[in-house]
């Protein structure tokens, strides 16, 4: 991960509860990353990253981290970053896959419905359905490209913030 994450603008009001992690602290442990995976997207890339418990903490929580960099000059921006609980998590794509799986929240478009979306057209990103807004912390970059300007959405997907701090608490509770 790079050494500078930004916090992109929503961050710290999507993790100002206790449950949720500040921009420092994820910025902190990127370093610690266990392993990075970026992907291509239009424009830049997203990172994922695992970051293990620290070594000191007996039954520490590894975290997700994700960042996306638009490859426009402004930097790096923190766009999530997530317990996963105990355990280490070597595989960032994994990680990333069964968090999604396990919290995500169905997206809908006018043509189609799923939890996650690599690329989406259309002027809005796909929104969430059957869940109330403000539990939803909805991810949908941008996606352009040189000479045609804004064409739509890419990684697209939404966690379900209630269901994701419920397993937090009962792994909380059960230590």
């Amino acid at each position: 991960m790079p050494a500078d994450l930004i916090p992109a603008p929503g961050y710290e009001a999507m993790n100002s509860d206790r449950l949720g992690i500040p921009a420092q602290k994820a910025e902190r442990v990127s370093w610690r990353a266990s392993r990075a995976y970026r992907f291509n997207v239009e424009p830049g890339f997203v990172l994922l990253a695992t970051v293990p418990p620290p070594p000191d903490v007996p039954g520490g929580w590894s975290m997700l981290l994700m960042a996306h960099d638009a490859r426009d000059g402004a930097g790096t921006y923190l766009r999530g970053a997530w317990w996963l609980g105990p355990g280490t998590w070597e595989h960032p794509v994994r990680a990333f896959s069964q968090f999604v799986g396990k919290f995500g929240v169905r997206l809908a478009t006018e043509q189609n419905e799923g939890i996650f979306y690599l690329d989406s057209p259309g002027e809005i990103p796909p929104q969430p359905v059957g869940i109330r807004l403000d539990d939803v912390e909805l991810h949908a970059l941008p996606q352009t490209r040189q000479f045609a300007g804004p064409i739509g959405w890419a990684w697209c997907f939404g966690i379900d913030r209630r269901k994701h701090r419920g397993y937090l608490q009962a792994i909380e509770g059960s230590h």
